[in-house]
């Protein structure tokens, strides 16, 4: 192999590697660390495309105002969400500010829809490999950097 794709190899999955793993770690935000929004809701769909397969998004709008708060389709108790929420309910949705806002609780006056404790659960079962994948990318990553130092020492 030469030393150009070893090197690129080695960065690429060194990089990987420690986003894996940060996102193991920062993933899943406090519950206190979250802010809210209250207002009247209509609805978006979002249509995400991964690997060839689609899937469906709800996005919440609050007041009809950008960006609106995504409910992903693996998200739990999506049913609880078309027979408990109208288009015009007034609801209260926690999320952390970002880019792309995901609802971490969602409440229509005093009853809560759908907990942060449930989204919490499945976010940590989606990203259960991310710390075991992380870390075998590293690996790959300290070996491509071992094949270019043997390169490099055989070429002297």
């Amino acid at each position: 192999m030469t030393k150009l794709r070893l090197l690129i190899i080695g960065y690429g999955c060194l990089f990987a590697g420690l986003t894996l793993i940060y996102r193991s770690i920062t993933g899943i935000p406090a519950f206190d660390e979250l802010k809210t929004i209250t207002g009247s809701v209509s609805f978006e769909t979002r249509v995400r495309t991964y690997r060839g397969m689609s899937a469906k998004d709800t996005i919440f709008l609050i007041d009809g105002k950008a960006p609106g708060y995504a409910y992903l389709d693996w998200f739990p108790a999506i049913e609880d969400l078309s027979s408990g929420i109208r288009e015009g309910d007034t609801i209260t949705v926690w999320y952390k500010e970002s880019t792309d806002p995901w609802a971490w609780q969602i409440n229509k006056g005093n009853t809560t829809i759908v907990p942060y404790q449930a989204i919490a659960n499945a976010v940590k079962a989606n990203n259960r490999f991310d710390p075991l994948l992380g870390m075998g990318v590293l690996v790959l990553s300290a070996l491509a950097f071992k094949m270019l130092r043997t390169q490099r020492l055989s070429t002297r």
